[in-house]
């Protein structure tokens, strides 16, 4: 399979399906590759290919892999899953993947990227983190003063 060139596409939702891949379950979805943008204008792709967006239910992926499959309008049934949004734009990067460049492909504009905002304990901990990685203590430079060597007089104390 040759890789597309990294852009924005135009697609037709052709089906998905749910396997176990190295022991994990993933969701590709298949998407018929319709047109490419060009500035402004979309330009035909001849020979349409297809490609899959894959998804991973790992406990770190789900928040994501959720995200997309609303944005996508999945029905919830994983023996057979249906879409209401049947023509999504996709975006085509390359990655290096063990030593292969390939294609990766994301939804366009799945999420506003807003985020949520850090609670206070998340802020202090991203702090201490950021403080013990940059802010090291100044190594003292020459021998400490030495002491003196007898008490001040009874009248040299100031109080």
């Amino acid at each position: 399979m040759s890789l597309m060139a990294e852009g924005t596409y135009s697609t037709n939702l052709t089906g998905a399906k749910v396997i176990i891949l190295k022991g994990k379950e993933v969701m590709a979805v298949e998407f018929k590759i319709m047109h490419v943008a060009n500035g402004d204008k979309w330009e035909p792709c001849p020979d349409p290919p297809t490609r899959s967006l894959w998804m991973s239910f790992t406990d770190a992926a789900r928040p994501y892999t959720d995200k997309k499959l609303m944005a996508l309008g999945f029905n919830g049934d994983f023996e057979n899953p249906q879409f209401t949004e049947t023509r999504p734009n996709l975006v085509c990067r390359h990655e290096t993947y063990n030593g292969t460049v390939r294609d990766k492909w994301e939804l366009a504009d799945w999420d506003d990227g807003a985020g949520e905002t850090i609670d206070t304990a998340t802020a202090l901990r991203m702090k201490a983190d950021w403080d013990a990685r940059h802010n090291k203590p100044a190594v003292p430079s020459g021998a400490p003063a030495s002491p003196p060597s007898a008490p001040p007089a009874a009248g040299g104390i100031p109080f």
